[in-house]
């Protein structure tokens, strides 16, 4: 009898190991599966933080190519010159402002006192040797609102000259005349590092990258052309 009974406590001592082996193992099997789920949970926010980083350094290549380009085409002169009309006095105050407070952006005669400044239509009049700005119902002094908004035009005319891959005579003709400005296939990230700079460079230039804006500038005609990419104002 007591033999019997040691083995049936033996026997019930292993199904108790088996049963906590079993659960043992099931809980394994859970605790290594829940852990695989968190890793992959872990691994594909690691991926989506990686591709946030990877599109905030591609604003911020942007920003710093814009910037770049700004500071090539409008850093050192004007691009393109102001050319004041014979016997207006308008025309040679504004000359003397653009020379006294070194503006580089362009500043175009259209009509009567009709100027386009930077990237925008405007009208200018003389009072008391100061030149006025009309422009969004305001108006304001010629030596402070240009310089004021100077980065802010000359960013303008990088912009759509990266996205349309024109040149500055091109882009500017199509401000002037109201007409939209179409990108280009490629995207402005930073692989559009083609150089920008004036129309003459870019009409000598050599490059012959595949997103280099300059590889459009045998599309811009010189300025006083029929051709609707000129400049005739």
């Amino acid at each position: 009898m007591e033999k019997a009974r040691l083995e049936g406590e033996r026997d019930n001592l292993i199904n108790i190991l088996e049963e906590l082996e079993r659960g043992y193992q099931r809980e394994k099997a859970s605790i290594i599966k829940n852990g695989e789920d968190e890793l992959d949970m872990l691994r594909r926010q690691i991926a989506e933080y990686e591709q946030i980083i990877r599109d905030n350094q591609d604003r911020e290549l942007n920003a710093e190519e814009i910037e770049r380009q700004c500071d090539e085409l409008f850093g050192n002169e004007a691009p393109i010159k102001f050319k004041p009309q014979k016997g207006s006095e308008l025309d040679a105050r504004i000359a003397q402002l653009i020379k006294q407070e070194n503006i580089r952006i362009p500043v175009i005669y259209l009509k009567d006192e009709n100027y386009f400044i930077g990237s925008v239509k405007t009208q200018c009049i003389l009072k008391s040797d100061n030149v006025i700005v009309r422009v969004g119902g305001g108006q304001y002094n010629f030596e402070e609102w240009v310089p004021f908004n100077h980065r802010i035009f000359e960013r303008t005319i990088v912009i759509n000259m990266i996205n349309s891959g024109q040149t500055m005579e091109w882009v500017l003709k199509q401000m002037i005349e109201s007409k939209p400005i179409q990108p280009v296939m490629y995207p402005l990230t930073k692989q559009t590092t083609g150089r920008i700079s004036s129309p003459e460079r870019e009409r000598n230039s050599t490059r012959t990258d595949e997103v280099s804006p300059a590889r459009f500038a045998g599309k811009s005609p010189r300025r006083g052309d029929n051709s609707p990419g000129g400049l005739d104002y």
